[in-house]
Formats: structure tokens, sequence, C-alpha cells
């Protein structure tokens, strides 16, 4: 009777072992393949967001209004450039969007019929390539600075496509003084705090890209309008020097002549705020003319 006992007290203590080890196995293992599900979802989600994105940038129904703001491609482009992965998608992607800009034409697409103004399916086939042009540079425009590290690193590395890398700096520096400083950040537009803040921080992305030091290699060459030629003209871009420093002087006269603290409150710490956040941006603004060469109180 005793050695059965002590039979049983072994067995269950070798049970509780098995037991402890399949405990510990399970917190192991469970943890992991949570954190791999969690993965493969966000990455699905990605994917997804991604496709929808590159959907609407390549559909002519949002290439209506593309001046002065191509407003209906703007939360597509950013949606895009904040999901791209830069090797296997940003930079296939706006390769293949040039070259289609470049070397598609309306008389290849559409046997016997020439360019003409007089046909309108020619004007729009044209024009879509303008809308095309315009989704790759907001795009470009609205990546994070971790994703411009990447692409800076490939021309460092020289890796396959440098041109296309150049050519993505290039509409970068395109959309974000042309479009963003120069129409949806200009002066009587930065009546708030925010619009001030992001103006300050798309001027500051622009000041990256005109002191890289191949600033001298970062443009794009246009020449594929036939119809509407001017566009060749238009849209091939060689980044301005000055224009940062522009947009230094013309962000500090907005908030000298429009910019409105405390317009909608009468709360004291929402004031404060406001005004901390001013004063903030007055000094970011003051050392981006200094970093320029320009004197903030004489500003010559």
């Amino acid at each position: 009777m005793k050695n059965i006992i002590l039979a049983i007290c072994a067995l269950g203590l070798f049970s509780c072992g098995k037991v402890d080890d399949l405990h510990d196995a399970a917190t192991k293992v469970i943890p992991q393949k949570m954190e791999n599900l969690a993965q493969s979802t966000a990455e699905l989600k990605r994917i997804e967001t991604v496709k929808t994105a590159v959907q609407e940038l390549n559909d002519p129904k949002n290439y209506k209004k593309l001046s002065p703001v191509p407003v209906d491609l703007l939360a597509w482009a950013k949606k895009a450039a904040e999901n791209m992965l830069v090797d296997d998608e940003l930079i296939p992607y706006i390769y293949t969007k040039i070259s289609d800009i470049e070397s598609i034409r309306y008389d290849d697409n559409n046997m016997g019929k020439p360019y003409d103004m007089n046909d309108p399916a020619c004007v729009q086939f044209e024009m879509n390539k303008v809308g095309v042009f315009n989704a790759i540079a907001a795009m470009a425009a609205f990546l994070p600075e971790d994703k411009v590290d990447r692409l800076v690193e490939r021309l460092q590395d020289s890796d396959e496509y440098s041109t296309t890398v150049l050519n993505i700096l290039a509409l970068r520096a395109y959309f974000i003084n042309n479009v963003l400083m120069n129409e949806k950040y200009k002066q009587n537009k930065l009546v708030d705090v925010g619009s001030v803040e992001a103006a300050i921080s798309y001027n500051k992305k622009l000041e990256r890209v005109l002191r890289l030091p191949f600033i001298a290699e970062i443009k794009v060459d246009i020449t594929g309008f036939v119809l509407l030629a001017d566009y060749n003209q238009a849209l091939s871009v060689h980044p301005d020097m000055d224009s940062a420093k522009k947009n230094w002087t013309n962000i500090y006269d907005g908030i000298k002549t429009y910019l409105k603290v405390g317009q909608f409150s009468n709360d004291g710490g929402h004031v404060g705020t406001q005004k901390a956040r001013q004063q903030a941006a007055v000094n970011e603004v003051m050392n981006g003319l200094k970093s320029w060469g320009i004197d903030p109180v004489t500003m010559k």
C-alpha cells in the first residue's frame, strides 16, 4: 500500500512538471503568435490602404480640380506616402508614372486619331497627364522624413533607380513650394497658429532638399506633352534655391499681418497656450531667416 501511494505521488509530481513545462511554453509561444497575428493584420491593413489610395490617385475623376491646389488628390496622396514601402512600392510606382507621362501618346493608343485641339478626348488625354504629375508630386511632398532618409541613402549607395529618386526629391520641392507654401499656406491663409506651424514644418522639409550636397542633380525634365506643349516647361522642375528664404519672409509677414491669437476663446489658459505657440513659431521663423543670412529686424 505504501509503495502504491509513493508511485501515485511520483506520478503527480511528474504530471505537475509537465503542466509547468506546458505553461512555460504557452507563455512564450502564445504572445509571439499574438504579435505575429497583429503584425499580419497591420500589414494587411497597410496593403489595403495603399491599394485604395493608388486606385484613387489613378482615377481621372480626381483630376478635375488641379489648380491652384489639387484638393481631390491630397488625402489619397498623403495615405500613399505614409503607407507605401519606399523600395518595393513608392519608387517603382513613381518610375512608372513618370515613364507614362513621357512615353504614352494619344495617337498610339487611338489608331487613326491624330493630336487635335478640337478633339475633347485628345485634350483630356493630355490633361490626365497633368493629373498624374500632381498626384506623384503630392505623394513626394507628404513623405515622412524617415522615407526621405531612405531615398538619400539609396543615392549614397548608388542603388538602381537613382534618377527616379532624384525626380522624387525634385517633385517634393516643387509641390511643397509651389502648391503648399505659395497657395495653401500663403500669407493671408496664416490666420491661426496651426496654419503657421504647418507652414514652418513644410518649409523646413523644403530646406532639407535644397541643402542636399547634390542639389544640382535634383530635377525632373518633362517632354511628353504634344498638344499642350507648354506643360513640358511648366512641369519640368529645377528647385529654386531662394524659395525657402522667400517662404520664411512670407511666413513672418503673415504672422504679423494675419495671425489672430485667442479670437475664439476667452479662457486665459487657452489664450496663454496659443501665445506660447505663437512665440515659439516666431522664434523658429527668425532662426530660419538667420540661416539664410537675413536679419529679422531689418529683413535684409
